[in-house]
């Protein structure tokens, strides 16, 4: 969490749920490893994915994902408070 919102998170499975910004879904999903996020057998909304270990293995992997979060979570702290984009 930052700012009060959830950035990324781990499965047991060792997958890495990450927040994104809902507009580079569809770009993001091209990287190595990554696919939307779901939880229960349902696939959530755009702007969550789940990046597979294979994904992370590497540190810069694993930073450019954190990256993504982080900067998603600092866009929507500067949004209008029409809280378009709540993490």
């Amino acid at each position: 969490m930052v700012h009060g919102k959830l950035c990324v998170g781990v499965y047991r499975s060792g997958d890495m749920m990450v927040r994104c910004d809902p507009q580079m879904t569809d770009e993001l999903l091209t990287k190595k490893g990554t696919r939307r996020g779901e939880m229960r057998g349902k696939l959530m909304t755009k702007g969550w994915l789940l990046i597979s270990p294979e994904g992370i293995a590497s540190e810069k992997d694993f930073d450019y994902w954190i990256r993504v979060a982080l900067d998603f979570n600092q866009k929507g702290r500067h949004e209008s408070s029409d809280n378009s984009y709540i993490c």
